[in-house]
């Protein structure tokens, strides 16, 4: 499962990212990934809530580009509220829309 059993060491205690470590290490499919943290966009967006009414919320931006031999073919956008962007995590898929100047 995307997202599943991933630890963000500067969202987590020492205490939990100690626990993470030991967990990884005594894995049965001896497979694990450790990743340096890089600088993630985030921008303000409108939320809805609910009951209607839309409050801001600060978001990670995960923009990802297709390119297909050599140009921009489409795109995938997601935000969320956490460190992580996949939809396991609490992030989500959300419309976007490429705009250039009208000749």
């Amino acid at each position: 499962m995307a997202g599943s059993g991933v630890t963000l060491g500067w969202e987590t205690d020492e205490r939990a990212w100690d626990a993470a470590i030991e967990k990884a290490i005594a894995a049965n499919n001896g497979c694990w990934i450790v990743q340096e943290r890089i600088p993630i966009r985030r921008e303000v967006y409108p939320w809805a809530k609910p009951n209607g009414e839309v409050e801001f919320r600060d978001m990670l931006v995960d923009f990802a580009p297709y390119l297909f031999r050599g140009k921009v073919a489409g795109f995938l956008t997601r935000l969320s509220a956490t460190g992580l962007a996949n939809v396991t995590s609490g992030g989500g898929q959300v419309p976007a829309f490429r705009v250039s100047a009208k000749n």
